[in-house]
């Protein structure tokens, strides 16, 4: 049996899709499966030309439109092609995973599992709050279908995995855990080294930007008294946040295919005090549990996701919310509190061990023998 993997970038790009693609082929191949990655490539010059013209339309509206090329029915018929082609290529009792609910169609030929974090129509229910338009609605509509005729469908989160058993007919929806995109063992960190560390490490991509800019205002009032607190900032460009502090490290987006950026972004986790991201909604939650695997607990918002997936978040967490000194107190907590710091340190690394890719590999596996 082969697993044709459906991806949207290569499963050997290892900075693709927070790294899941490269992990889970990397996995099923030392769980002895055969694993050929399709990757659904987006046409570049129609892309760019359409999401040109979207984003044109989006600063002249108040309510911008998701409606981007990768979301139109021409992209939709296009990733078709990559169907045919497993359609006439594949035996029987080939296995297809498709990355995401939107592409490419279901094979009736083999069964196919969907693995993604979220629909469309979740976006807008619990993220944009707004009914979609009817170009969204088409989307939706289509994605939709695939959901409801895919043999199994899997997401990553708890919350989701009850908004789709409770929007969809499909039966066969899954949640199987989460897991740590960390391609090796390693022990918990010494916690007297985590306690004595001054830095917190924030890990997001430019539309997390503001949760970046708070910390800086936060710890800003806190050096101001005194306290020696560093900022390191992986994930946003010098150029998309211009600040000039010493006690700052803007280093941009380290690629972990890439090894001395590798080294560097783990010896940033294990030097660090906590893992942080408070931007509202979502707060790269990847990040975050990795983060945790490096005995950081992580300074956040609270958002419907992560508060279902860990039952315990107030042991491995600390929270924040939208009142004017709800951040700057935190961070005092954190560098104050040494007993209730050390107890969330290793709660976070405990809590992360159970998230392995091993675990999910083999109900990934359970699964592929029982569809």
């Amino acid at each position: 049996m082969k697993i044709y993997f459906c991806s949207t970038e290569s499963a050997n790009n290892y900075k693709s899709w927070s790294n899941i693609p490269y992990l889970l082929k990397n996995k099923l191949e030392a769980e002895g499966y055969c694993v050929q990655n399709i990757i659904l490539h987006e046409f570049k010059l129609l892309k760019f030309t359409f999401n040109l013209f979207t984003r044109a339309i989006n600063l002249l509206k108040k309510n911008k439109t998701t409606f981007f090329y990768n979301r139109t029915y021409l992209h939709y018929f296009l990733t078709y092609l990559y169907s045919l082609y497993i359609k006439i290529s594949a035996n029987k009792d080939d296995v297809v995973i498709i990355q995401g609910y939107t592409h490419p169609p279901i094979i009736f030929k083999n069964k196919t599992i969907m693995l993604g974090d979220w629909p469309y129509k979740y976006i807008f229910q619990n993220f944009l709050k707004r009914a979609p338009s009817s170009f969204e609605q088409r989307a939706i509509n289509r994605e939709d279908r695939e959901i409801e005729r895919a043999n199994a469908v899997i997401t990553l989160f708890p919350g989701v995995y009850d908004f789709m058993v409770s929007n969809y007919q499909n039966k066969n929806i899954y949640f199987l855990g989460n897991f740590v995109n960390v391609d090796f063992s390693f022990e918990p960190v010494d916690i007297s080294i985590k306690q004595s560390s001054n830095r917190i490490l924030f890990i997001g991509r430019s539309q997390y930007i503001d949760g970046a800019r708070e910390l800086v205002e936060a710890i800003s009032k806190l050096r101001l008294l005194g306290h020696e607190i560093f900022l390191d900032i992986v994930g946003i460009k010098k150029i998309e946040m211009p600040i000039n502090y010493d006690w700052v490290t803007i280093h941009g987006y380290l690629d972990k295919g890439i090894p001395a950026q590798k080294s560097k972004f783990y010896a940033l986790l294990k030097n660090a005090r906590v893992v942080a991201n408070t931007t509202k909604n979502w707060n790269s939650f990847q990040a975050l549990l990795e983060g945790m695997y490096f005995s950081n607990p992580v300074l956040i918002r609270v958002n419907p996701n992560i508060s279902t997936f860990f039952h315990n978040l107030s042991d491995i967490s600390y929270i924040v919310d939208d009142s004017p000194d709800s951040l700057y107190h935190a961070i005092k907590e954190i560098f104050l509190e040494c007993e209730v710091y050390a107890a969330k340190s290793s709660n976070a690394r405990n809590a992360s061990e159970f998230h392995t890719w091993d675990r999910f590999i083999k109900q990934i596996s359970k699964l592929v023998n029982e569809i």
